[in-house]
């Protein structure tokens, strides 16, 4: 009786594993098919690479002179392990580094890299959105009040911060987007960004999507 229970057990344990395996296979297969998608919306090419059950997708193009790269990398180790996607734009006119988020409870740790708070003078949007900078009015510049309207509509898909550093501006999910919805945010982001890294002279380029 004992190992026929013991059998039983193990069928069952086996099942789920299959049963996990095909969930996974069908999870990466309809992510790869709305990462094309979104890549074929935007004239991306992509690559998809393997890390043992994960597909990661890898995409790259240009809009506007700004070279555009989406990437998806597997980081940490063993239970701490996860995809982080990452938008990078390059190259851009800054000359200054700044952080465009939202205020949190880590808010401060931006100071440890010689980042001031700038507030915009905005009452309400200060209170909703961080900013740093080493420059506070570089920032200011920046961030006119187009940009602050266009924060203010996003501001449900801002899920991270925005770092401008030297020639590059980066935007770092700590997940993979596995639904349209996410990339529907995600791509709210990358126009912004467009928008920041085109903007001259306090006026924004038009950019076509």
């Amino acid at each position: 009786m004992e190992y026929v229970i013991l059998i039983g057990a193990l069928i069952i344990f086996v099942g789920l594993i299959v049963l996990l395996f095909r969930w996974v296979i069908g999870m990466n297969k309809r992510k790869v098919i709305l990462h094309t998608a979104f890549a074929e919306k935007h004239g991306f090419s992509i690559e998809t690479s393997k890390y043992l059950t994960a597909k990661l997708n890898t995409m790259v193009g240009q809009k506007d002179g700004i070279n555009i790269t989406i990437d998806e990398r597997m980081v940490g180790s063993g239970k701490n392990q996860h995809v982080v996607t990452t938008l990078t734009l390059t190259p851009t006119s800054f000359d200054f580094d700044f952080k465009i988020g939202k205020e949190h409870i880590f808010s401060k740790m931006g100071k440890g890299l010689g980042f001031k708070d700038v507030e915009i003078g905005d009452e309400k949007f200060d209170k909703r959105f961080l900013l740093k900078s080493k420059d506070p009015d570089k920032l200011k510049m920046l961030v006119d009040y187009n940009i602050q309207a266009d924060l203010k509509a996003i501001d449900a898909d801002l899920k991270a911060s925005i770092y401008g550093n030297g020639n590059i501006m980066t935007y770092a999910l700590s997940q993979p987007m596995m639904k349209q919805k996410q990339l529907d945010s995600f791509e709210k982001v990358m126009e912004l960004m467009l928008k920041l890294v085109t903007k001259k002279n306090g006026r924004r380029e038009t950019t076509n999507y």
